[in-house]
């Protein structure tokens, strides 16, 4: 006897890599001509929301491990995006910000996140928008501060 399984556009699995494939579409069609990818995008995006994060705060803030972020970090600094100063809050941290350089390009390129992310939830309504990504947080496991402001 076959086991039963789901059909495979019930598999949650499966939708997910499909979201994913169709936000990378839409990332790499809207921002493909700034050579970030969409962890680096992240980082971005964090450290613009957040003054004064340490490394290990953007880490948190992204959800992504802290060596990862240390790469990226260090990539983004090399691109002139980013600059880290020392904190007076550890002797061996630092405040990651946004240069000058780093500050247009994310005013520059708002318009398309905004649209990317439109693009994604079109056919949901509001609240139906609100749901998904309140639904979504905890599939991702995904608990924190920055974070708290999706609960419905």
């Amino acid at each position: 006897m076959t086991p039963a399984v789901l059909p495979l556009y019930n598999q949650p699995a499966h939708l997910i890599r499909r979201a994913q494939q169709r936000f990378a579409a839409l990332f790499n069609e809207r921002l493909g001509h700034t050579t970030l990818t969409a962890p680096q995008m992240s980082v971005l995006i964090v450290v613009l929301q957040n003054e004064n994060l340490e490394q290990k705060g953007v880490a948190a803030a992204a959800v992504l491990d802290p060596m990862t972020v240390s790469d990226i970090i260090r990539r983004l600094e090399r691109k002139g995006l980013l600059r880290r100063d020392r904190s007076d809050r550890s002797p061996r941290g630092h405040l990651i910000s946004l240069t000058d350089e780093g500050q247009a390009l994310m005013k520059e390129i708002q318009p398309s996140l905004d649209a990317i992310q439109e693009e994604l939830l079109c056919d949901l309504s509001q609240e139906e928008q609100r749901l998904f990504l309140t639904l979504l947080s905890r599939v991702a496991r995904v608990k924190n501060n920055f974070t708290a402001g999706l609960e419905p």
